[in-house]
């Protein structure tokens, strides 16, 4: 994944909530106020989510990668 594939499904998956589940059904159309700072918190913290996801990889890529280091280090 990553941040940017991330939003994306967040922001897909909010707008599929909004066309199948929120009156006026079947409609992308955002009828009360609430509904549009909802939306807009729903993709804040599912970017904030794979933000964090993406940075916990790395990192454990970089742990690995030292691991490795360390690994042919001792053995050598």
């Amino acid at each position: 994944g990553g941040f940017r594939p991330g939003v994306l499904a967040t922001a897909l998956s909010a707008a599929a909530v909004d066309y199948f589940y929120l009156t006026p059904v079947y409609s992308f159309r955002i009828a009360q106020p609430n509904d549009l700072v909802a939306f807009a918190f729903f993709v804040l913290v599912g970017g904030i989510i794979s933000g964090l996801c993406g940075a916990l990889r790395r990192s454990r890529d970089r742990v690995a990668a030292s691991e490795r280091r360390y690994a042919v280090t001792l053995t050598s």
